[in-house]
């Protein structure tokens, strides 16, 4: 009998050893977004939310709101002297945050975010499409700042367009504007000289809104064109301006003389 149960448990461990190994061939993948739930174009959202924007950030007239994307990424932060030194922004954006199909998740990521080092034409705040089907990319220089609504958030902001390459969602690009923000503040001034080393960087993280407005390029909007001088009116090549009581007077004065001088 004892030997009959050690048989048992001997077949009994090969038997799960062999299932483990079985197992172990199936290969497995990482999970991935169903096909139809991936994104095949950038801003979705297209109608201008309620927010109420400050006067501060207003839109010029002739450039309209195109889309909007989510953002979450760090804002960057460097200790000079003791003073906190905002040093750039990394972050990804998706077209709805409010789709609860959709998440800060590469399958769903549309754009990059970031502060370029080499400004181009005065603008390094940039934008770059991820999908490969859209080559487009938009750069912008700041404009103006107001307060956040939220004591802990960075400020809301302006920024209008640099540059544009064309090839997709970006190409008309004109401004842009940074809303409903969420954290990304630097940490307490008195930590940086102290808890934070001269020199050295911190990221914090933050959300945020960015609002992409479509029109001609900032700065090359052509002037309205003064109104032409109105000249007389012309038919036949000459002035049909009409002449007054007073002209006919002396017209028929000057006749007269000449009728005069005419029978003498």
């Amino acid at each position: 009998m004892k030997t009959f149960n050690f048989f048992i448990i001997i077949l009994s461990l090969l038997a799960l050893n062999l299932v483990e190994f079985v197992l172990c061939q199936i290969p497995t993948e990482t999970p991935k977004a169903p096909v139809n739930l991936i994104p095949t174009t950038i801003g979705t959202i297209t109608t201008q939310p309620a927010t109420a924007i400050p006067d501060t950030l207003a839109v010029p007239k002739g450039h309209n709101f195109a889309f909007l994307l989510y953002a979450s990424g760090n804002q960057q932060y460097k200790c000079i002297t003791n003073q906190w030194l905002n040093s750039g922004a990394d972050a990804m954006l998706i077209n709805d945050v409010n789709d609860i199909q959709q998440h800060f998740d590469p399958a769903f990521e549309v754009a990059h975010h970031y502060i370029s080092s080499t400004p181009i034409y005065g603008g390094n705040y940039t934008w770059d499409s991820l999908l490969p089907t859209d080559n487009s990319q938009v750069v912008t220089k700041f404009v103006d700042s107001v307060n956040s609504t939220q004591s802990n958030a960075i400020p809301w902001e302006i920024t209008a367009a640099t540059f544009r390459k064309e090839g997709g969602r970006f190409s008309n690009t004109s401004y842009v504007l940074r809303v409903n923000t969420n954290g990304g503040i630097s940490p307490p001034q008195d930590q940086c000289g102290v808890q934070f080393i001269d020199g050295s960087t911190t990221q914090v993280q933050y959300t945020a809104e960015y609002w992409f407005y479509e029109g001609p390029l900032p700065g090359t909007e052509q002037p309205a064109q003064p109104a032409a001088p109105s000249s007389p009116s012309k038919s036949n090549g000459h002035s049909t301006n009409s002449i007054g009581s007073s002209q006919l007077g002396w017209v028929a004065i000057v006749g007269f003389i000449s009728v005069g001088v005419i029978i003498f």
